[in-house]
């Protein structure tokens, strides 16, 4: 039996290690972020990103969540690249049964500042249902957990799954444009 190219590429990336200073600088710049679709799911989010003189992007939001992100929530994020225009090709999927400890997993210090920006509990999952509000949360991309990130223009599609609903209940869109050093 062949395996999916989810399975294929859900092994290495789930066995990142953590690179600190190691790591080469990610220079990425957030350019869309948005819902996918003009409806929201059951989780609201609202936000916008502004960039300021010093360069520095800042992310102001709120977050509506009525249930706890536990372990009936889990995430399915496509990662595509731009081929031309605005054509973009996926690379991969990351499904995980835990959206909570995914983003722990994968985001690791830049999850943590913007848990820290929400007043939400850092590292802790479940996170609980309830309103959350960021004011002027520093995106410092250098913080990613992941030790390889690809260049160019990317999209990420970020789905939150209710496992006992089988519903979707969030989508939201980023595009980044990560320059090569």
């Amino acid at each position: 039996m062949s395996e999916s190219l989810d399975d294929q590429f859900k092994s290495p990336l789930r066995e990142m290690r953590h690179c600190g200073n190691a790591c080469r600088k990610i220079r990425a710049v957030w350019l869309r972020f948005e819902l996918c679709n003009a409806t929201q799911g059951l989780i609201k989010f609202h936000g916008n990103i502004t960039k300021e003189k010093d360069g520095n992007q800042y992310l102001t939001a709120d977050l509506m969540t009525p249930i706890s992100w536990d372990d009936n929530i889990g995430s399915a994020v496509s990662i595509q690249s731009r081929v031309t225009g605005e054509t973009f090709m996926e690379l991969f999927v990351i499904r995980e049964k835990n959206l909570c400890k995914a983003a722990n997993i994968y985001l690791g210090e830049f999850w943590y500042a913007l848990e820290r920006a929400f007043q939400m509990p850092v590292r802790s999952c479940p996170i609980s249902a309830g309103r959350y509000h960021a004011r002027r949360a520093k995106l410092d991309f250098d913080r990613i957990t992941l030790q390889t990130f690809p260049f160019g223009r990317l999209r990420f599609i970020m789905g939150a799954i209710d496992h006992k609903s089988r519903q979707n209940i969030w989508c939201l869109l980023v595009e980044v444009d990560n320059p090569q050093n």
